[in-house]
């Protein structure tokens, strides 16, 4: 994952093994939360957390798509990827993010989080996924 701590909403794992939730084809979104204790166990839609999503200037609701999504197996390892995010000139009026949540928007389930505690200064606003992918088991 990216910066800091993080982890799966149980959620996540119930909509792959009843085949739910494909990360490869599904719309999925990163959003950036304020104020959000993050609940793995029993937090498992956009509802659950939309009340600490941030918002201002160019910051949209319901936040930006994931794009270029892959799922490899190699070796011992399997990879979710996809493509840095970029918030293009988000304001400085936007709350510092404590968290990136990654949510299914095809069928509503929220997938994983971790902090990303970085202030928005009116520039463009990267969130850098860690080099192995988005997440890797194994």
């Amino acid at each position: 994952m990216a910066d800091g701590d993080g982890n799966f909403y149980l959620e996540f794992f119930y909509r792959l093994l009843l085949k739910n939730l494909n990360l490869s084809t599904d719309v999925l979104n990163a959003i950036l939360v304020h104020g959000y204790t993050p609940v793995a166990a029993t937090h498992s839609t956009y509802s659950d957390v939309s009340g600490y999503e941030v918002s201002g200037t160019n910051y949209t609701a319901g936040g930006i798509a994931l794009v270029n999504k892959s799922v490899t197996k190699g070796g011992s390892s399997v990879i979710f990827n996809a493509n840095d995010i970029t918030w293009p000139s988000l304001g400085a009026d936007v709350d510092t993010p404590s968290y990136v949540i990654v949510r299914g928007v095809t069928y509503d389930c929220l997938v994983c989080y971790w902090e990303h505690i970085c202030a928005p200064d009116g520039a463009d606003y990267l969130v850098e996924f860690h080099p192995t992918g988005v997440f890797y088991m194994g």
